[in-house]
């Protein structure tokens, strides 16, 4: 097997995108990944994170023993982010001009602050963020991952994510959800987790911006009908609002 420092690292949240990327490199590549899952003190999802990733770990080694030694343990690192380490400045710059989720900062800030420099992230074709680094984007030696290119240092899209490598960048989650599928895990798929405020008993709210994503990108069989029917009301509240 690849020398353990050899070992990519992956930003594992228990999450679609994510885990799907841990399971393309045990099962489909055949190849090792040490997941790293950060715990930020404002994110209310934790629980129901960590309770996610053990079950598809389970089930996971239950079924494909022979992934075990690919697998290596999962670091668990609880991280609060310095407010003066430049990060949220160079985000407050991209917002001014189109939305960017507040995670970056604190997941740049741990690199930076940790020492890695090449961890992979599993922005996709449906996230907010692809639109933003898709012109600044190149190739890497690994077939479909890409990186910012260093042509583009200085720039505050660089500046948060330089570290970061991105493997899944050119897939939806629907083709995501049809390889699992073709290769015979979707069922752990659908053990992972995304809502960031659950209700009623650990289960999706419908009206978190993860639940209104998934919901956007193709997968709301995935959010429980009330939370669909508080979706739907919540658009039309907006439609309306915008109309008034």
């Amino acid at each position: 097997m690849t020398k353990q420092a050899e070992v990519p690292k992956l930003m594992w949240t228990g999450g679609w995108d994510s885990t799907f990327r841990l399971l393309q490199r045990l099962l489909i590549e055949g190849k090792p990944i040490e997941p790293v899952y950060v715990i930020h003190p404002e994110r209310q999802s934790a629980a129901a994170e960590i309770k996610a990733m053990k079950k598809i770990e389970q089930r996971l080694i239950a079924r494909y023993p022979h992934v075990k030694a690919n697998f290596l343990p999962r670091s668990t690192v609880v991280f609060d982010s310095e407010p003066n380490d430049g990060y949220q400045h160079a985000h407050d710059r991209i917002v001014e001009q189109q939305y960017l989720g507040t995670q970056y900062v604190w997941m740049a800030s741990f690199c930076r602050r940790t020492g890695i420099h090449d961890i992979e992230l599993a922005i996709h074709r449906d996230d907010k963020a692809h639109e933003i680094l898709a012109p600044l984007v190149s190739a890497t030696n690994d077939r479909g991952s890409y990186r910012v290119d260093q042509r583009f240092r200085g720039t505050d899209e660089y500046k948060l994510f330089r570290f970061f490598r991105l493997p899944i960048f050119d897939l939806t989650k629907t083709e995501m959800r049809d390889i699992a599928k073709a290769e015979g895990f979707e069922d752990l798929m659908r053990l992972t987790w995304f809502c960031h405020t659950p209700a009623r008993g650990q289960q999706p709210c419908g009206i978190c911006n993860p639940c209104i994503y998934t919901i956007q990108e193709g997968l709301g069989d995935r959010v429980p009908w009330w939370g669909r029917v508080k979706y739907h009301f919540r658009a039309l509240a907006l439609l309306k609002f915008r109309h008034a």
